[in-house]
């Protein structure tokens, strides 16, 4: 599974945006918001890309917001954390590859 990340995007509604094979990342603070939106790719890979957005989408409904659905907190609480030496290579490759 690959995902082609594009940094300094503009992004009218938030600081980053997975949508499945691509990943946009704004410049306001990439590096943690890179690491939020790595979190969404895993969650893709594990769960499917179907699944995941149909879940994403549900959670949302159920919430009314972005952030308080399962699949966001999660996100959320990743970002807090370092990259990972692959999630650097990842970041200045542009690609993030999950195998």
């Amino acid at each position: 599974m690959k995902f082609k990340v594009f940094k300094d995007a503009w992004l009218p509604m938030g600081a980053g945006l997975t949508l499945y094979p691509f990943v946009f990342i704004d410049s306001k603070n990439p590096v943690k918001t890179f690491k939020h939106e790595c979190c969404h790719c895993y969650q893709i890979k594990s769960m499917g890309v179907i699944s995941f957005y149909l879940t994403w989408f549900w959670q949302f409904l159920q919430t009314r917001s972005i952030t308080k659905g399962e699949l966001e907190q999660e996100a959320y609480a990743y970002d807090d954390h370092p990259l990972t030496d692959e999630e650097w290579e990842w970041y200045q490759n542009g690609y993030i590859i999950l195998e």
